[in-house]
């Protein structure tokens, strides 16, 4: 049975529609509160800030004294990352109305976000004295019991949410996860949580689903196979039980039992396909007719499109084949000359020297491609970068130098191509002008190009002036940044 009701998710759509239709007329806006709360919480689903905003400001500005407006504006604030403004609204809620259940969720799932330490079950133990019926009460109470290791009062509070909502058990498995890796070493609490709730509900194919992927979590493979077999017979029909059946064989290298369950997947899934996997498959028993030809036909149906090209091209590496690489890529980008990802991946394939004319051309097809010209100059300038061609690089950012769009990020990138010449006195003049303009962007613009970089001694200098040294709290990401477009 469907816990979701099509037809309620319609309405809100259309109300959220009607709210954006009056905005952009300039009509008066007449919604009642509870309306409001939908529209705001269907942008925020949404990820459409700019009209979450604007609801959210008529709806405090017409009904001030509602409390639940200050939590959704906490929510929009925190998919900002400005969790000082999102903790800020959450502190005047507390201080200026009466208590209320959802006040002490929103600071859990706050505190989640920001890797701030809290007493979580406290909090959430007064959101239960207010209203006992709260199923998100008892799911996050149920994540800090696996924490601590109390099995049995998680399975308690677990059971108490999926009754008050059938939806909790699918979102049970994702967030145990995701809540609990955090905190567990070993990942022994969510296998034995889960091994707890399939005895507790055997007939819920969430559980068997949330036990399979504890287990394929840290790599037990035939626990995993286990219990993702178990979720086939409670329900043949879930595709992805069988998706999970392949990563695991696919995990103890037993590739033909992997392939079959991935197309056994391709066979009952109506958005998905699963083409990429069979090819890994295929390639890994080195069946490289048939791992191109599902290569090939995949399309962004599957969830692992964006690896096509690359995947083609471990396959011709593989044969050491790497000129029919360059012959495929060339033929396929010429009928298809908006496939970045083919483009990207014939770039790699280049030299510099002696196909600089080719480079350019391939260059200037992904800026065609790509509507942002920080994307492209992002990716550019770390090609450039990277396979020594930095005259390009430049040669490119200065044709942006006028864009408004890029002003706070184009003099780290032609710093980090000035070093990369080994001019370091141009290198540091526009390092030097990117850190006044905007130093927060150092680490995604410049560090994250090369790590090492601040360990040039005039950029550890200026970096050191401007506060931006290696106890930046974003520092564990400044290597393998993806540059992809």
């Amino acid at each position: 049975m469907n816990p979701y009701d099509d037809n309620e998710d319609q309405e809100i759509e259309e109300l959220a529609e009607k709210f954006r239709l009056a905005v952009d007329s300039g009509d008066p806006l007449f919604f009642d509160s509870m309306d409001l709360q939908d529209i705001i919480a269907y942008y925020l689903e949404n990820n459409d800030l700019e009209f979450c905003k604007k609801a959210l400001t008529y709806a405090m500005e017409t009904y001030p004294q509602e409390p639940y407006f200050r939590l959704l504006h906490s929510k929009y604030l925190a998919i900002q990352m400005k969790f000082s403004e999102a903790e800020h609204e959450l502190d005047f809620v507390e201080e200026h109305f009466e208590p209320m259940p959802e006040l002490y969720i929103e600071r859990v799932l706050l505190a989640h976000a920001c890797h701030k330490e809290i007493n979580g079950l406290e909090l959430l133990q007064k959101s239960l004295e207010l209203d006992e019926a709260i199923p998100e009460t008892h799911l996050l109470i149920t994540i800090e019991y696996v924490n601590r290791h109390k099995i049995a009062d998680a399975v308690a509070h677990a059971t108490r949410a999926i009754q008050l909502d059938a939806a909790i058990a699918e979102d049970l498995k994702i967030l145990i996860m995701d809540f609990g890796n955090a905190f567990q070493k070993e990942n022994n609490q969510t296998i034995e949580f889960f091994t707890a709730m399939s005895e507790e509900m055997p007939l819920c194919s969430h559980m068997w689903c949330g036990l399979g992927l504890a287990h394929l979590n840290v790599s037990n493979f035939d626990q995993a196979i286990e219990a993702f077999q178990f979720q086939t017979s409670v329900d043949p029909d879930d595709p992805f039980a069988f998706v999970n059946l392949g990563e695991s064989y696919f995990g103890k290298e037993d590739y033909a039992a992997a392939a079959e369950n991935f197309k056994i997947a391709n066979s009952k899934c109506d958005y998905f396909q699963f083409n990429i996997q069979i090819g890994r498959c295929y390639a890994m028993l080195k069946q490289y007719d048939d791992a191109l030809q599902y290569f090939i036909k995949a399309n962004d149906m599957d969830p692992f499109f964006l690896m096509k090209y690359t995947e083609i091209v471990k396959v011709f590496r593989d044969l050491g084949q790497l000129d029919d690489a360059r012959t495929y890529l060339r033929m396929h980008i010429q009928d298809c000359p908006n496939e970045t990802r083919a483009i990207e991946e014939l770039l790699n394939l280049l030299n510099p020297e002696t196909d600089a004319a080719e480079i350019t051309l391939l260059l200037r097809k992904i800026e065609l491609n790509t509507e942002d010209p920080y994307d492209f100059l992002s990716f550019s300038t770390y090609f450039c970068y990277n396979n020594d061609c930095p005259d390009l690089g430049l040669k490119i950012c200065q044709e942006h130098l006028d864009d408004e769009e890029v002003c706070e990020n184009i003099g780290y990138f032609l710093s980090a191509l000035y070093f990369k010449k080994g001019l370091h006195p141009q290198g540091c003049e526009h390092l030097e002008n990117a850190l006044l303009i905007c130093k927060e962007n150092f680490v995604t613009d410049f560090i994250r190009i090369d790590y090492q970089l601040k360990d040039i001694p005039e950029v550890a200098n200026l970096l050191d002036q401007y506060g931006c040294n290696g106890d930046h709290p974003y520092k564990e990401d400044y290597k393998d940044f993806p540059f992809n477009l």
